[in-house]
């Protein structure tokens, strides 16, 4: 085997492989910021909750740097532009979430709010009427940025200006929903934090996971089955749901996967340079 040296070959390579060695380290740079972000948000939970109206109150609140804080929120739930997140499920049970805007005491602002979860028997408007407690309300509440569709999902049709009142979302997204609530929403949304949860944030606390996953969509005769075997309600409901768990992300996986590519890719290259000798006899 001797080496024939192809340019147009060894470019191909070299610029394939160079990509790859870059999406490397693009993935590196994800990861580490990752790992910054994580120790934010987690240094974020522990710290001692304050009060809502306190952000509330300033205009120049920045919400995306109360992401994960414990906020004692005290407010009144307005159940007439109550909402689900559909497709959830709760101890393997699918259902929805309940969504309720809060209006804050002692501001002009309200707060949505993730009351729990009911099941399919019980997520439809006039069953959830069962559902509501006092309207004065005081919990502390994890504050969350509003959730982003990703590319490719289904989109939650247009509210407001003249379009049907939207009961069931795909996701809780504040400027969206603001556009069929008659008063303004802060652009944050409240998981409740139950009562028996532990008063001090330990690592078990920071790590706990509530159950709560998305799911995927159930139509028709499916969701009609799964409504037909409940028909007791359990006191629970809204049963209060939160979730700590910061996704780690993929990234340190891929750095090794694309620095992988790239030296086969160069690997490939070479042997595809290498070329056999024939004896002349």
């Amino acid at each position: 085997m001797i080496f024939r040296f192809s340019l147009r070959t060894t470019l191909t390579c070299l610029a394939l492989a160079g990509l790859m060695f870059r999406a490397s380290a693009w993935q590196a740079d994800r990861h580490t910021k990752k790992i910054a972000e994580i120790a934010l948000l987690e240094s974020r939970l522990k710290q001692v909750p304050e009060p809502l109206l306190k952000y509330a109150l300033n205009s120049a609140t920045d919400w995306n740097n109360l992401t994960h804080r414990r906020l004692a929120t005290e407010c009144r739930y307005d159940y007439e532009h109550e909402m689900i997140l559909r497709n959830r499920r709760f101890e393997e049970k699918p259902g929805a979430f309940v969504i309720t805007p809060c209006l804050i005491k002692g501001s002009q602002n309200a707060v949505l709010v993730n009351r729990g979860f009911v099941s399919f028997a019980f997520m439809g408007h006039e069953e959830r009427k069962r559902l509501n407690r006092p309207a004065e309300a005081s919990f502390i509440g994890l504050v969350k940025e509003d959730m982003q569709r990703k590319m490719f999902s289904p989109k939650d049709p247009p509210a407001g200006n003249g379009n049907p009142w939207i009961d069931a979302w795909l996701r809780i997204n504040s400027k969206e929903i603001q556009a069929q609530i008659p008063y303004p929403l802060i652009p944050i949304y409240l998981e409740i934090i139950p009562d028996d949860a532990p008063l001090v944030v330990d690592e078990r606390f920071v790590q706990s996971k509530s159950g709560r996953d998305d799911m995927f969509m159930i139509t028709g005769d499916s969701s009609e089955k799964v409504k037909a075997r409940e028909t007791v309600l359990d006191p629970r409901y809204p049963i209060a749901v939160f979730d700590t768990i910061i996704p780690p992300g993929r990234h340190l996986g891929y750095i090794y996967e694309w620095a992988a590519m790239g030296i086969l890719t160069l690997v490939i290259g070479a042997i595809l340079q290498m070329r056999r000798t024939i004896k002349v006899q």
